[in-house]
């Protein structure tokens, strides 16, 4: 059809921009007639044809053979009898459709269902890389990262473990997958080392299966125990420490109150010296010495106040005794 019209429009010595221009068409419609001319419109309407030929002069029996051909063609079963069939296509030949045997669906069932089973397991293990990483780990975007990183690579192992040229391809399909920036490249090998250790553990132990499904509750993700055991855990230290400094603060106001300190200054004190101090030890290293000149400079700032060198004494001997029984509690975990 777009061959038998450009020879028309050549005949009758038009550019298809004055063939656009004829037609009336708005500006950009010369793009419409190429696209007819190549066969890129589908189904053009008959008002497009009929316009089309009376510009060049000619009428619908210039292209009465094509029109008859066309509706001369069967219709498609699958389209119905409202379906339109073009000129160059035939009846495709059905794509035969993948049917899955009983035994399959009965195999493909089982595999799903001993997931389920060993999704306890993940869990466990998940949990334990994380806590063998500890910090550097204990933000939402980096343990959820890493977590379905191993889940994929465990469910992986043991969907392929009786196809190892399919197992190949699609662990080489997961490691082309792009890390996110914010996970390191040896805390996925690591979990992926679990994985693999998890599933060798579990053929050897492998057991016959219950064959009909009982109900399994999913398990707690190992990435929200983790951080919620990591939330838990900074709340009692802060707890602690929030405690401690009223303990320090009361022994010190009551030795400066020996010495008829007017209320204001100790109430300063309490409420702006001392939490500075218990900052200031809490994020020095481990030597008491350091902890002794950091200590030193925060006093130097506060030279008008006379008794500043006292205060800062009493409160490093009270922060060293905690921290001693603090020691040895984590060394004797029975006690208390």
């Amino acid at each position: 059809m777009g061959e038998r019209l450009r020879s028309l429009r050549k005949q009758a010595n038009l550019s298809i921009r004055q063939m656009a221009k004829l037609m009336g068409k708005d500006k950009g419609g010369w793009n419409v007639l190429s696209r007819l001319e190549n066969a890129k419109v589908k189904n053009p309407s008959i008002g497009l044809l009929a316009d089309y030929l009376r510009v060049c002069g000619a009428g619908f029996k210039e292209i009465e053979d094509l029109l008859t051909n066309y509706t001369a063609q069967p219709v498609l079963p699958e389209r119905g009898e409202r379906g339109s069939v073009s000129t160059n296509r035939v009846e495709p030949g059905k794509k035969k459709k993948f049917v899955r045997t009983e035994e399959q669906k009965a195999r493909r069932r089982q595999r799903v269902y001993e997931l389920k089973l060993l999704r306890n397991d993940v869990e466990e293990r998940l949990y334990s890389v994380l806590e063998e990483l500890g910090e550097p780990v204990a933000r939402t975007s980096v343990c959820g990262g890493l977590c379905q990183t191993g889940r994929r690579w465990f469910e992986i192992l043991w969907r392929t473990r009786s196809r190892p040229r399919s197992q190949k391809r699609q662990l080489e399909k997961e490691m082309s997958r792009d890390i996110p920036h914010f996970l390191k490249s040896e805390w996925v090998v690591r979990v992926r080392k679990e994985m693999e250790l998890l599933v060798e553990e579990k053929l050897r132990a492998l057991s016959t299966v219950p064959v009909e499904p009982v109900p399994v509750s999913p398990p707690a993700r190992a990435e929200d125990r983790f951080l919620q055991e990591r939330m838990a855990a900074k709340i009692r230290v802060q707890e602690l420490r929030k405690r401690r400094l009223e303990m320090f603060a009361d022994k010190i106001v009551a030795e400066l109150r020996k010495e008829n300190l007017p209320e204001q200054k100790m109430e300063l004190v309490k409420l702006s010296l001392l939490p500075e101090m218990m900052r200031i030890c809490d994020e020095s290293p481990d030597d008491r010495m350091e902890r002794k000149r950091r200590l030193e400079g925060l006093a130097a700032r506060w030279s008008t106040f006379p008794q500043i060198s006292r205060v800062t004494e009493m409160f490093l001997d009270y922060y060293e005794q905690f921290r001693d029984a603090d020691s040895v509690s984590d060394s004797n975990p029975g006690r208390g």
